[in-house]
């Protein structure tokens, strides 16, 4: 959770040096769910390698599509639901949790014993026996980042940044050829 808000820290500061302001009001439907979806998923780890656990994530995940749906007048919102789709199938995929790839966790200095002895309320370590290897946690970031991202987060923290610039009133704008372009 703390690299997430460091890295929210992070888009809300290049959106400031871009000339962006705080909006007065955010025009974000169902807005107050996401902090209970992430309530949900905080609550999972009161019970490791549980059905309940699992039962949370998942719900959160269906919380958070419910939002994302419901705001996907935002081209960032659709990057943003097809990370947690991906994310979600491969919950779902793996028992109502997300696969790891212990070598590249531990590549990035991770502990990895909850992965190993199956204790871990969110993730469980990748085997051979494992669903959508390829939509896990697979990908290893190097510190200081310190992280192993599944393709799933990589396109929920591009589109959360693009959603954070456009929400600022600071919008990416990409001109794809004269007269086209995709506002972000």
């Amino acid at each position: 959770m703390a690299p997430v808000l460091v890295y929210i820290a992070l888009a809300v500061g290049v959106a400031l040096l871009r000339g962006g302001r705080f909006p007065q009001e955010l025009p974000f439907r169902y807005g107050w769910l996401v902090p209970l979806a992430l309530a949900l998923q905080l609550a999972a780890f009161l019970f490791p390698g549980t059905v309940a656990a699992r039962g949370l994530v998942l719900g959160s995940y269906v919380l958070l599509c419910y939002v994302l749906i419901a705001n996907h007048r935002y081209q960032s919102v659709r990057l943003i639901l097809l990370g947690v789709i991906l994310n979600g199938v491969a919950i779902a995929a793996n028992g109502g949790r997300i696969p790891v790839d212990v070598e590249a966790a531990r590549s990035v200095g991770l502990e990895v014993a909850s992965l190993e002895d199956g204790a871990d309320a969110k993730h469980v370590a990748l085997t051979p026996e494992t669903h959508l290897p390829f939509l896990g946690d697979v990908i290893p970031v190097p510190p200081p980042v310190g992280r192993v991202f599944s393709i799933g987060d990589i396109a929920i923290l591009v589109g959360l940044f693009l959603l954070i610039q456009d929400l600022m009133e600071r919008p990416i704008v990409l001109r794809l050829s004269p007269g086209a372009e995709v506002r972000f």
